[in-house]
């Protein structure tokens, strides 16, 4: 009724919409009891609110005696029968009965209504908080997909520390003012080998870090460079993106072009987890968005390593820090060895293990699903549609080393798992939203 009335009164002015705007926002105030001892704010809270209830009853009270003047004023300057109007809505008459009968009494102009009090600086204050401030809803999905090299502090290299297990130091060559390491009977120097810091991120379009989401950890193998092989020929980022699970990657970059798999600060205990955490830091920068770094320090991670990679997988399920981040290990005809660090994480059963291989690590694959068979430990030699905890799988194929992380068990093999992945386990990763 009160909303007919203000139609009546005001039509569409501006007037109108300022009005009703002053009426919405002093109405959204809390109401609250007036007591002797009640704080200052809340004692004008009420008397607000008592001045709404005058204000509307004022309101409806003048709308009615405007009501009646008009009408007053219309048979005065008529010179015949008053206009008919437009027919009423069904119950409008009953609805108007009272204003009506009241308009009939009214023998005086009404006056004009002064504009309400304006409310207190804490009422505008409470105002300004309720109604304007936008809701906080985080960084929106990944426009465009990101991918970086980025150098880290916490990276595999540089590293003056001694090779793991051994009381030996890493760079055991000294040689005409160079620094290097011996490894399977050749030296690499230290500045050509083992000095680059850069780790290689990817945020595809669509990730959203407000969703479930998983850190793909990748380690290359021997003779490699984050440039060249992970990026361009392995496909990596491409990999992640063309999946459409909300992932996203990291990759540092061990010994440069090298056949060596030394891992530097990742020998030791709690290095790679110093290594996420710094991670998580450079991804929340990439997102656009600081407060993303704890989303991405608790993400959960699929540790994949080609070939030489399979040494820092290895030593990050065992000595990495990651405890029950870890929720999958995947190797790409990388089982060359550690063959007892990752049998103990299996028999954990904190995720799913998969090893494709060829004929390079046949025969240590082979051995393995022997031992875990004699174990009644259960293995399969297929994918299922959904991997999850405790899942083993050994993955034969006939295809070359050389191609094997873009050409395994099918093409993009990297893209093929994680559709596999699944985070209703809290062992996967949902798919990406769309960019708006």
């Amino acid at each position: 009724m009160e909303f007919r009335l203000f139609r009546r009164k005001f039509g569409d002015r501006p007037a109108a919409v300022l009005y009703a705007a002053t009426l919405i926002a002093l109405s959204a105030l809390p109401a609250c009891r007036e007591e002797p001892g009640a704080p200052k704010r809340d004692r004008e809270t009420n008397n607000l609110n008592g001045r709404i209830e005058d204000f509307r009853n004022a309101f409806v009270e003048g709308a009615a005696k405007d009501d009646a003047i008009g009408r007053e004023a219309a048979a005065d300057d008529a010179t015949g029968s008053i206009p008919a109007e437009a027919p009423a809505a069904p119950g409008a008459e009953t609805a108007t009965a009272p204003l009506a009968a009241a308009a009939e009494t009214v023998s005086a102009p009404a006056p004009r209504l002064a504009p309400p009090p304006a409310p207190s600086p804490e009422a505008s204050a409470m105002i300004e908080t309720a109604m304007l401030t936008p809701p906080k809803l985080g960084p929106a999905p990944m426009k465009q997909a990101k991918t970086s090299l980025v150098a880290f502090q916490s990276a595999p290299f540089p590293y003056s520390g001694t090779v793991a297990g051994t009381k030996a130091p890493f760079i055991n060559i000294v040689s005409n003012g160079r620094r290097g390491h011996r490894s399977y009977s050749r030296v690499y120097w230290e500045n050509e080998t083992y000095n680059d810091p850069r780790v290689l991120l990817h945020i595809p379009r669509g990730f959203d870090v407000k969703k479930p989401a998983v850190l793909v950890l990748f380690f290359h193998g021997h003779g490699a460079t984050l440039e060249r092989d992970v990026a361009v020929r392995q496909q990596l980022p491409k990999q992640i993106s063309d999946s459409g699970v909300n992932a996203v990657l990291v990759a540092p970059q061990l010994a440069v072009d090298a056949r060596d798999s030394s891992i530097g600060k990742f020998w030791q205990p709690g290095g790679v987890k110093r290594f996420l955490d710094e991670a998580a830091v450079k991804l929340a920068q990439m997102q656009g968005d600081a407060g993303a770094r704890e989303a991405f320090a608790s993400m959960p991670v699929i540790v994949i390593g080609y070939s030489g990679g399979f040494v820092p997988a290895a030593w990050t399920i065992a000595n990495g820090g990651l405890g029950k981040r870890v929720t999958g290990v995947v190797l790409f005809d990388a089982l060359y060895g550690e063959i007892d660090k990752f049998s103990r994480w299996i028999d954990q059963r904190a995720g799913f293990f998969v090893s494709a291989y060829a004929s390079s690590t046949r025969g240590r694959n082979l051995a393995l699903e022997q031992t875990l068979s004699q174990r009644r430990f259960p293995v399969t030699r297929k994918l299922a549609p959904h991997l999850a905890a405790g899942n083993v799988v050994f993955l034969p194929t006939t295809k070359a080393h050389g191609s094997f992380v873009t050409d395994a068990w099918t093409q993009q093999p990297i893209e093929d798992l994680l559709r596999r992945v699944d985070l209703d386990d809290d062992s996967g990763a949902s798919a990406m939203s769309e960019p708006r």
